[in-house]
This record gives C-alpha cells, structure tokens and sequence, in this order.
C-alpha cells in the first residue's frame, strides 16, 4: 500500500462519501456568532429575564473558546477538515486530566486554571444546544453530538479527579487519596451518584467540589443526553429529504 493509498483510507475511516460531498462554503465561526449575537440583542426570540441573559452568556463565551478557535483555523482546509479537528480536540481534551494525573503535575496552579476553563468551556458548549437552539446551525448527525456529550462527560469525570488529588479526602476514614486510580474512582462514584462512602472529602472545599460535580453530572445525565437522544430523529443537513422518502414508501 502506497502513501496515497493509505491517506484514502484513513479519509474513508473518517468521513462518509457523503460528508466529503457536503463542502460547501461556510462562514467563519467568529462571524456566524457575531450574527447569532445580533439576533439576540435585536430580540429574534421571545425571551426575557434568565433566559435572555445565558443566551448572552452562551453567544459570548463562544468568542474566547478555544473551540471556536480550531472551527476558524480548521475551516479554511475545509467542512471535513474542520469536523476531524474538533473531533481530534474532543478526543485530546478528554484525555488531558489523565495526563495531569499520571505525569504528577495535578498541583500546578496553571493545570488547576486550564482545567476550570475547559470545564467552563464545556457546560457553555453543551448549554447552547437549549437556550440558542434556534439560531445555531444544523449539525451533521445528532448521533455525532451524542459522542461528543459522552467525551464531555468523561472528561468532567476525569477533571474532578485531578481536583481530588489536591483536596483532602479519606479512605475509610484515616488515610488520603494517593493515587490517580483512586481519584477517578471516587470521581466516578460522585458523578454516578453511587457514593459509596469509602472516600469522602474532609474539608469545606471538598464539599464544593463534591456538590459542583453531582450538579453538573445531573444537569449531563437528565438534560443533555435526554434533548440529544430525543433529536436523533430529526433532519440534518447530511439527509435532508431522506425521511420524506421513506414516508412515500
């Protein structure tokens, strides 16, 4: 198998014919939001009070994502090459806290600071899909925003575990978490809201940490993966016209 063979498999494992077929000519992410911003201060939706104010949030926050950074440089290679290169950062995202964890540099105060950001980043990301669903564009495959909901919530599963390992929790009540593998342990009996009570935090920043996570893990479990299950059905741009067909059959 020759290089350019391989190049045509490895774009085959990664994006449908019909993907590749579907480049059409997009505008930048930094222009699409500043649009969906005007629309939201000129009143495009029915909104008012809270509701107005995370549409803001929401729309503002997209302006220093780091996501919106790759959509932009990405974009210019194309709509396939901007689709892996998010797919690729959903990926190492993921995958940073279990870098943190086993290089031994959970307790430096500029990780501790990049991971309030991504986690930041993440909850604003997956917020837009209810409060600006009616101004953000089409997506490929729901199918895709279900994975994408499944890598951010193990990412926060993962991230909670680096803060575990600077905060003061016990293990039957004597010892201290020491190791990464207990960390996301007890990260994931809190955010499955198993709580076994084997681990528990010893200090008041432990239960801020502790109550933070079970939020956001109910607000993943009871909010977005029951609005992404539940739009799996409907039209995208990738198969316009596919169930108008299959009704005529």
């Amino acid at each position: 198998m020759n290089m350019k063979d391989f190049k045509e498999t490895v774009i085959k494992i990664l994006v449908s014919p019909t993907g590749i077929n579907s480049q059409n000519k997009q505008k930048s992410p930094y222009q699409r939001q500043s649009k969906i911003l005007k629309k939201i201060w000129n009143g495009s939706h029915n909104d008012f009070g809270l509701e107005r104010i995370m549409r803001f949030i929401c729309c503002l926050f997209q302006f220093i994502s780091l996501s919106t950074f790759i959509r932009y440089v990405a974009g210019k290679g194309g709509f396939v090459c901007k689709k892996v290169a998010i797919d690729f950062y959903v990926v190492l995202l993921t995958l940073f806290p279990l870098f943190v964890l086993y290089t031994g540099i959970h307790h430096h105060t500029v990780v501790i600071f990049l991971l309030i950001y991504f986690i930041v980043d993440t909850i604003i990301y997956n917020l837009n899909y209810i409060f600006l669903s009616d101004l953000i564009p089409s997506t490929a495959s729901f199918a895709r925003n279900l994975i994408g909901v499944f890598c951010n919530y193990a990412f926060i599963l993962l991230a909670f575990a680096v803060f575990y390992m600077n905060i003061n929790c016990s293990i039957n009540c004597t010892e201290s978490i020491m190791s990464p593998m207990q960390a996301i342990y007890y990260s994931t009996t809190i955010q499955s809201t198993l709580g076994f009570g084997d681990i528990h935090p010893n200090s008041d920043m432990g239960y801020i940490v502790v109550i933070a996570q079970t939020l956001i893990a109910l607000m993943f479990v009871c909010v977005f993966f029951a609005i992404t299950i539940s739009r799996l059905k409907e039209e995208t741009f990738l198969n316009k016209g596919t169930k108008n067909k299959e009704q005529h059959k």
